[in-house]
């Protein structure tokens, strides 16, 4: 018998334990003796009745059990899960009206999508789709710029009898009354999510949108945003931070909230800017300068919104051993991959139909690009590494996280080659530990 690689454990007051096991989600309390004798001394009988149920709950496991194999096995079982295509990403233009200092879309082509190239990605779809449903993800670029596009390719997949819906990523500065109202109609819009950075004049720096979109650009993407609200839509805004920068983001959530809170169908979120680190700290980093880690900072403070608080605000709970959705809310639950982009037939695609396993390098060229949607998937290297169910990298092999993350984002892992590819919760892993034991207690359920 040995110890578990995913055990984490913390002396929770004078008299025990807590360890959690980042694998099976199992919790225990344990008094300081004996927590001591089993996991510090190792001094164990396994016949034992605490030893027995430690090892029921995965803190003990056999001595020939291989937890990074059975890690492994679950990532590979997700690159040969299925052969149809349930979801694609797709930009119909990869211009965009704002020219954000942190976008990772630097050296991209401005292309617009032709009404060839949808054909062409329109015949894919059909000849491979799930024969369920179908998910239209409209990326770009600004997509809202190509418009048409969008209208001609929903057109096209009705004649298609392609069953789908619809989500589009966007900066909200192009939700015009005509674009909400086919939004709402025949894109089947189920979900829009809108970037916003920061407030006022200070966000109009930073989007430094061209050719004059508004007098005051953020008062636009305000107005549009709820003007959408109000029809029906669900709107999900992204907070984009600098974690040195935290202040910005709570005092921009709390201006959403005081203006949006009130729809049942808005939602905010917290998202780190990925950059190089000599720009943006990685959000997994330690902060030894900050009072409190800029991550754990920001998730008690959206707290009073309802917000990583489990499914009170309607987030799915069906998660095994988690009913609450406390643990998938506070992102410490175990995922069977890294990326869903590892699955052969997730990808994305640009306006020129070039095909990439991984929508942020979306019109990037060659060292990216997959193929093209009228010539097929090209498995290159590039392809390959992200099918690949190897880690990114070396480190992820020893880390307590790599049941909740499985190796990280790999494309940051590739470009950054740091914690900017590692899961935010990797530097206060004990904290939000914390946090879920305080939730769980005050729903009686501990």
């Amino acid at each position: 018998m040995k110890e578990s690689l995913y055990n984490v454990a913390k002396e929770y007051d004078e008299k025990q334990w807590w360890v959690y096991n980042t694998l099976t989600t199992s919790l225990v309390f344990i008094e300081d003796e004996k927590y001591k004798r089993i996991f510090i001394d190792w001094d164990i009988d396994e016949d034992d009745n605490d030893v027995k149920a430690l090892y029921e709950m995965g803190f003990l496991i056999d001595n020939d059990y291989d937890e990074r194999e059975y890690l492994r096995s679950l990532r590979e079982d997700v690159v040969n899960s299925t052969h149809r295509i349930a979801n694609m990403m797709i930009a119909p233009t990869m211009d965009c009206n704002a020219r954000c200092y942190y976008c990772f879309e630097h050296g991209c082509h401005h292309e617009k999508m032709t009404f060839s190239t949808a054909d062409a990605i329109v015949d894919y779809i059909a000849a491979n789709w799930n024969h369920d449903l179908f998910s239209v993800t409209w990326f770009g670029g600004e997509p809202l710029l190509a418009s048409d596009v969008i209208s001609y390719f929903s057109k096209k997949l009705y004649d298609k009898n392609i069953k789908f819906i619809s989500k589009i990523v966007t900066n909200g500065s192009l939700l015009t009354d005509e674009i909400i109202k086919n939004a709402k109609g025949f894109w089947n819009t189920i979900k829009i999510q809108v970037s916003i950075d920061a407030e006022q004049d200070e966000y109009n720096r930073i989007k430094n949108y061209k050719n004059g979109v508004a007098d005051n650009p953020y008062e636009l993407v305000i107005n549009n945003v709820k003007k959408a609200l109000e029809a029906g839509i669900k709107i999900r805004i992204r907070v984009n931070f600098n974690p040195l920068e935290q202040e910005k983001a709570k005092s921009l959530m709390s201006t959403l909230e005081e203006m949006f809170g009130s729809f049942d169908n808005y939602d905010c979120y917290f998202a780190p800017i990925d950059a190089p680190s000599k720009v943006v700290p990685p959000i997994a980093g330690t902060f030894k300068d900050e009072k409190m880690h800029p991550w754990l900072s920001l998730i008690r403070f959206s707290q009073k919104y309802g917000y990583f608080l489990g499914n009170n605000r309607g987030e799915s709970g069906n998660f095994l051993g988690d009913s609450e959705g406390i643990l998938a809310n506070l992102k410490i639950y175990p995922c069977p991959t890294n990326c869903y982009a590892s699955c052969p037939h997730v990808f994305a695609v640009d306006s020129k139909g070039d095909i990439y396993k991984c929508h942020r390098v979306l019109g990037q060229g060659k060292q990216y690009c997959s193929g093209n949607i009228k010539t097929g998937i090209i498995k290159n290297d590039i392809y390959n590494f992200f099918s690949d169910t190897s880690l990114a990298l070396k480190e992820c092999e020893n880390c307590k996280l790599l049941p909740i993350c499985q190796g990280g984002c790999k494309i940051n892992a590739y470009m950054y080659k740091d914690n900017h590819a590692c899961c935010p919760a990797k530097s206060v892993l004990p904290e939000l530990v914390e946090e879920y034991i305080r939730q769980t207690k005050e729903r009686g359920l501990l």
